[in-house]
């Protein structure tokens, strides 16, 4: 399951921050349904969190990065109807399904990497200019 939060500003929030290393790193969490008891279920979701803020999530430094990639996107695209409706057609298309699919059956071996190689997200620019970002004046 893929859980999207869109515009999300957690900025520099340390309590925020502690609440999304652990949803992003748990193997488990605590589901309450309205009148129903609680009940521990192994966690299958992964997170995007979209933003236009530049610390949307604060990074520490701390090894906690690994959890995140960080990515900018470009701006050439608002308003083409045609390009957005391409990309569509894709997604819902073949291809997607296809890759999907091969994403599924896909391990680490085939590529001469192990399960521990593919864990922590790639280091990309923005992900080092939101951990500039998400410093507090003082730390800069």
């Amino acid at each position: 399951m893929c859980v999207v939060s869109e515009e999300a500003v957690f900025g520099k929030s340390a309590e925020a921050a502690d609440q999304l290393k652990g949803m992003v790193t748990q193997c488990d969490m605590r589901v309450e349904a309205k009148q129903v008891q609680s009940v521990q279920m192994d966690v299958f979701f992964r997170i995007i969190i979209d933003s236009n803020h530049d610390a949307a999530v604060r990074i520490e430094g701390n090894n906690s990065e690994r959890r995140y990639m960080v990515l900018n996107v470009g701006t050439s695209m608002p308003g083409d109807r045609a390009g957005f409706k391409g990309l569509y057609e894709h997604i819902e298309g073949p291809a997607m399904a296809a890759y999907a699919e091969w994403l599924g059956q896909w391990v680490p071996a085939s590529a001469g990497l192990d399960w521990s190689d593919v864990r922590t997200a790639p280091v990309t620019a923005a992900r080092k200019q939101m951990f500039v970002e998400s410093l507090r004046g003082s730390d800069k």
